[in-house]
């Protein structure tokens, strides 16, 4: 992807801190790293945007897990 069409994602105009890494990442970043590390909605799985909203059945999170840790 030239960096042109990456100055089209949402992480070149953010102004989160975090920002600042992505656009870092992104403007060294290979096409093939670019390509595997995006969400379904095209945003790079490093953007502060990006939040887990589920998990898949039998996985247990892991403040779930801390907890039960410190009850034994």
């Amino acid at each position: 992807m030239p960096i042109e069409d990456r100055l089209e994602l949402p992480c070149w105009a953010c102004i989160a801190p975090q920002a600042s890494d992505v656009r870092v990442w992104l403007a060294n970043c290979s096409d093939e790293d670019l390509e595997n590390q995006r969400s379904p909605s095209g945003t790079p799985l490093c953007c502060c945007k990006i939040r887990v909203i589920g998990t898949m059945p039998g996985e247990t999170s892991r403040a779930a897990g801390a907890s039960d840790g410190a009850r034994r």
